[in-house]
């Protein structure tokens, strides 16, 4: 019914029928995934091994509802729903990831399914039928680690010069990554639908987020600034005069690294003492016959390239092949269509005989299925929609029989 305000309302039966096709749909992506043996196995989400899309394309590829809908009134007519025998996934080759061509050019069934007994239980058995295949999605994945990282060039270097006792700047080409963060995120890989199959590419980017303030400083090497303080000397400063006050003045530079270590000459300052005094020189020293000296401390620098800063490096899309069927997979599969069908009561009347109403969630947009409500898909934890799933499986395992089922 269209509303007065323009929103589309349902009775319970309604809602709750569209609100189960949507809910059964939303299980149709399917995932291949390598087990603990090396073997190739299919899950679906209520595994703990299932994995999603970073760039959120993975809910893009599930049966329509409506799909699942007219597949069950062509199949199965209004008195039976089993729209679950739809819900296998595709056939396709796990080596090229393409789809199979489940008849052959005159029509023949060309993939096999496991025979099943009256309990539903596989054999050793298997012959020509679709019964094992369906129409969901199957999608593989892979996965990229994304960083955040203060990174880039030293383009310069302070050292210090012993003789003169001055900081000097070389230049330097040194590159530098020291890694924030860092995070492995999954990311499609290949999707077979039974429209076709998708290949997917991608290209690592490396992007500068934020940049260094100008002249910042740290002796820590992941701050993001302009120079980075590698070392802290302590240079001491000593003269030598002229005895007889002719000359300039002589001075000796002896400098340590901030763990304490001699920079330089170990014996220079031995050196410096004999050449001043066979030049008629002396060193200046206090009342306690101390040598004199004077004390400074400097910071050696590297200095980094304007592209230094915080990047993040990830991946973005870069080409997807697609190859598509022309739906010739969904007219063979229906054209052959075979299922083992379990002993369930489950009709449209089970739909109509109900009395209250799904419940909607509001996390996305879908149809709106409440005249309370103006928007939402349909909650799959909800009582209603899970008891529908509930009498079903609780049926098919009390019951443990299954018939085969056939379109003819």
């Amino acid at each position: 019914v269209m509303g007065v305000n323009g929103v589309m309302t349902y009775s319970n039966a309604n809602a709750n029928c569209k609100a189960y096709y949507q809910c059964l749909a939303k299980t149709t992506i399917l995932q291949e995934i390598t087990d603990e043996s090396g073997n190739k196995i299919i899950i679906d989400r209520t595994d703990d091994r299932y994995k999603y899309d970073y760039f959120d394309r993975g809910e893009d590829f599930y049966i329509q509802p409506d799909l699942l809908y007219c597949m069950n009134d062509y199949i199965f007519g209004e008195h039976f729903v089993f729209p679950e025998a739809f819900t296998k996934p595709v056939a396709y080759d796990p080596d090229t990831y393409e789809l199979l061509d489940i008849v052959d050019d005159e029509g023949n069934i060309t993939v096999d399914s496991v025979i099943r007994n009256l309990k539903g239980e596989p054999t050793e058995l298997t012959s020509k039928s679709v019964a094992d295949y369906g129409l969901s999605t199957v999608c593989t994945y892979t996965s990229f680690t994304k960083e955040k990282s203060v990174s880039g060039t030293y383009i310069l270097q302070d050292v210090y010069n012993e003789e003169t006792g001055q900081i000097e700047q070389q230049e330097i080409n040194e590159q530098f990554y020291i890694v924030l963060e860092s995070r492995s995120h999954d990311i499609l890989d290949k999707v077979v639908t039974y429209a076709g199959t998708i290949d997917y590419e991608y290209t690592q980017t490396y992007l500068l987020q934020e940049k260094f303030e100008e002249g910042s400083s740290s002796e820590n090497e992941s701050d993001n600034v302009e120079k980075f303080i590698y070392d802290i000397i302590t240079i001491y400063k000593y003269t030598a005069v002229p005895i007889n006050g002719e000359g300039d003045n002589r001075y000796l530079y002896v400098a340590y690294n901030k763990e304490g270590i001699l920079v330089g000459d170990l014996n220079s300052f031995e050196e410096f003492v004999e050449s001043c005094e066979s030049d008629g020189y002396e060193l200046l020293k206090d009342e306690n016959d101390e040598p004199v000296y004077s004390i400074a401390k400097e910071n050696l620098y590297k200095y980094r390239s304007q592209e230094s800063g915080i990047h993040m490096k990830s991946v973005a899309p870069l080409n997807s092949t697609s190859k598509e069927n022309n739906n010739e997979y969904l007219y063979d599969y229906l054209s052959v269509f075979s299922t083992y069908r379990p002993y369930i009561e489950r009709s449209y009347e089970t739909f109509r005989n109900m009395t209250s109403q799904a419940k909607l969630s509001s996390y996305n947009t879908y149809v709106n299925l409440s005249s309370s409500q103006t928007g939402g898909t349909v909650d799959i934890n909800d009582p209603i929609i899970l008891e529908l799933g509930r009498a079903a499986t609780e049926d098919m395992e009390e019951s443990g029989i299954l018939a085969s089922f056939t379109v003819a």
